[in-house]
């Protein structure tokens, strides 16, 4: 049996195959964040758009507490498509990822009438 000392610790655990905190973290950080809560859009852009068809791109980051950082419409028909989708977006909320950097996310939202329903 090997022991290690707290000096030796990231030594022998690289050695015995046992991930460290950091490693463990990389890993978890590699993993794509879990939508907790999806984007909702509000009672008067459903109504809006009921009988229409939508589609928009929007770009935004996802912090270390799953908040929705920076979004940004890349890409809507109209400006009013653009501010529901937007507004929509920034009520999403992702699973927290301590210690892990922000991710980008892209999102294309794809709606016919029969999906405001």
């Amino acid at each position: 049996m090997i022991a290690c000392n707290l000096v030796a610790a990231a030594v022998c655990a690289a050695f015995l195959g046992v991930p460290t905190a950091a490693q463990s973290q990389s890993k978890e950080c590699a993993k794509p964040p879990k939508l907790v809560s999806p984007a909702k859009f509000s009672e008067e852009a459903r109504q809006r758009f009921a009988k229409k068809k939508i589609e928009a791109t929007v770009v935004f980051d996802i912090g270390e507490d799953g908040s929705v950082l920076t979004p940004k419409v890349t890409k809507a028909k109209t400006k009013e498509i653009a501010e529901a989708v937007l507004a929509a977006v920034k009520n999403a909320k992702y699973e927290s990822r301590p210690g892990c950097k922000p991710v980008e996310m892209e999102i294309t939202f794809r709606l016919k009438p029969d999906d405001w329903q």
